[in-house]
């Protein structure tokens, strides 16, 4: 019983689980959606067996993590944007642009983090509108031309001649992506689940354990 908070993390995932199909395993993986600010409680109650999502959601101790994907947050503008057709911009150009953020009701502890990223980078963010679902963002991106994040493996074939991911020069905007289980977990499943993935790390040469 996976749970996941974006459909994009998600991707990263589909590669593994395609090889289990492959397999003789007999494991069947549900999928679960949850808000960002709920996916640690839903491990701690084993509601779900792995959570996949951003290392702040992730603060309980008992907890072991795998990193899936570690990198910098791109700026996400669409077609009509001043910045659009920009290889890089600054920090400094980026805090210029009203934005657009997946709410503090949705992601908890991660919206904090992320204020206080901005001020680290010497800027107060002008959050023009929030969202509880980001896919439902790209909308707002699109049609009221604001400035939304996006991590540096985004990928959107639906969109991909009206919306373009920028990257941010010396920008403090990082994450990490992991895979985050109780310890005291007992499910057989989910222990083999992660022996295979393990050997899909170790093959592929992407992520590592950070107990």
């Amino acid at each position: 019983r996976l749970a996941y908070t974006s459909i994009f993390d998600l991707q990263l995932r589909l590669p593994f689980v395609l090889k289990i199909k492959e397999t003789n395993e007999k494991m069947s993986i549900q999928l679960e959606k949850v808000a960002c600010r709920d996916i640690e409680n839903y491990i701690e109650r084993q509601i779900c067996d792995i959570g996949l999502s951003f290392s702040e959601e992730f603060t309980n101790p008992d907890f072991e993590k795998i990193i899936v994907k570690s990198g910098c947050y791109q700026a996400l503008v669409g077609k009509n944007h001043p910045l659009f057709a920009q290889d890089e911009i600054t920090v400094e150009e980026l805090y210029q642009y009203p934005l657009l953020m997946l709410s503090e009701e949705s992601m908890g502890e991660s919206f904090e983090i992320m204020r206080k990223r901005s001020l680290a980078d010497g800027f107060t963010p002008q959050i023009e509108r929030t969202v509880d679902d980001f896919e439902v963002g790209f909308f707002y991106i699109l049609t009221d031309n604001l400035l939304g994040f996006v991590t540096s493996d985004y990928h959107n074939e639906l969109f991909k001649n009206d919306l373009r991911a920028i990257p941010i020069s010396d920008s403090k905007h990082i994450y990490q992506l992991i895979l985050a289980y109780l310890t005291t977990n007992q499910n057989p499943a989910l222990s083999r689940f992660l022996e295979l993935l393990e050997i899909y790390l170790s093959e592929n040469q992407i992520g590592h354990l950070n107990s």
